[in-house]
């Protein structure tokens, strides 16, 4: 059939022909109908049939052929019809270029089809592509440093700012607010405070975080302290950090 590179029609149907459609059909650059009905063809309509550009007539219907039907014959411009009823066709009916015209007839007795409701078949199930391992570290990645610094910045901003120089000394246990008035604040309220931890908010910074002054509602002034838990290190210095504020504390 490969040879055939003038033949404009082949009329196969109604036979006992089995076995698949070789893909080498789509060599034939002229065919304009091909109908292969009422066989017993099995296996999958090869994507070469896309590549007849002069086809307009294609009937596949009345065979065992399985599989989805090819996407690449929607780029057949003289396509007007089609038919590939009564198979074991499963998947999306196609709906772009010529199959816009073709009606339901053209896809009837295959079970596993799916589309459009103007087919006469079920709406195909949309399922959520799972995401690969790759992606979801990285996505855990991000939650768990943005989680740390929420809660960073929550530990840190309970020490009332007093006067910040580079070598300043750690607060004394009797300049610590009473333990009544110690509260858990927010992530939004600590970013308003610090107006959204603006570099002219910035007291200082170290190697793995950087120290804002901000003004609560009620009139407190504090310092808040952001660790970018993203650095390597910023864990062991925030449990540094943790051991003063328990000594602080106790």
């Amino acid at each position: 059939m490969a040879n055939l590179k003038v033949v404009e029609v082949i009329d196969l149907s109604s036979n006992q022909l089995s076995s698949d459609i070789p893909t080498s059909i789509g060599g034939l650059q002229h065919l304009s109908t091909l109908s292969i009905s009422s066989n017993r063809l099995q296996g999958h309509i090869p994507q070469s049939v896309g590549d007849l550009v002069s086809l307009e007539r294609l009937d596949l219907s009345s065979n065992n052929l399985t599989g989805m039907i090819p996407k690449s014959l929607e780029k057949l411009l003289l396509f007007k019809n089609f038919n590939v009823s009564f198979n074991r066709l499963q998947g999306e009916n196609l709906n772009g270029g010529p199959f816009v015209n073709f009606s339901a007839r053209s896809f009837m007795g295959n079970e596993a089809l799916c589309g459009s409701t103007r087919m006469l078949v079920p709406q195909c199930q949309r399922s959520n592509p799972q995401p690969s391992k790759k992606s979801r570290m990285i996505v855990l990645r991000y939650i768990l440093a943005t989680t740390a610094s929420i809660i960073l910045i929550v530990a840190f901003v309970i020490i009332p700012i007093r006067h910040h120089k580079h070598n300043a000394k750690l607060p004394s246990l009797g300049d610590l607010q009473p333990l009544a008035t110690w509260r858990r604040i927010s992530r939004h309220e600590l970013k308003v405070a610090a107006y959204g931890f603006q570099d002219s908010n910035l007291l200082g910074s170290g190697s793995f975080d950087s120290v804002y002054k901000g003004t609560l509602s009620d009139g407190m002034t504090v310092e808040v302290k952001v660790f970018n838990m993203q650095l390597e290190g910023a864990f062991n210095s925030f449990d540094v950090e943790c051991e003063v504020l328990r000594n602080l504390r106790h």
